[in-house]
């Protein structure tokens, strides 16, 4: 005999909270950004970002260009105390859920991109 069972299911796809805490200070001409980590449980599991990618723009209400990325809770945005009187940053965590193993150098991410240009090559890079 041969039993046919019919099965269906749904991925959730759950984005990272936003980090909280975020703080800038000056070593020098080099701004020190620093975050709370990003701590949630989805269902009973602890969902942990594998990245923060860093944001930053000299007017709060303009355009936030890509600067980089970190896997830690700081980054450091070099020398532009030298350059800019004022700068503003946003911090956004970030969760793989592809396959296979995440490489983020094939990403191509350059300085100034924008968020959605970041954010699209993040999910081509999911999928």
């Amino acid at each position: 005999p041969v039993i046919k069972v019919a099965l269906s299911g749904t991925g959730l796809y759950v984005l990272p909270k936003v980090p909280m805490n975020v703080a800038v200070t000056m070593d020098g001409d080099n701004a020190v950004i620093t975050w709370d980590a990003v701590t949630q449980n989805i269902h009973d599991q602890p969902l942990i970002p594998d990245y923060y990618f860093i944001f930053n723009s000299s007017n709060p209400y303009g355009y936030f260009g890509y600067n980089g990325s970190a896997s830690g809770l700081q980054y450091i945005h070099p020398m532009v105390g030298a350059f800019q009187p004022r700068m503003f940053y946003r911090v956004v965590a970030y969760k793989y859920y592809g396959r296979g193993s995440f490489d983020l150098a094939a990403l191509g991410l350059e300085p100034g991109m924008t968020e959605a240009e970041v954010t699209r090559r993040l999910k081509l890079a999911s999928e």
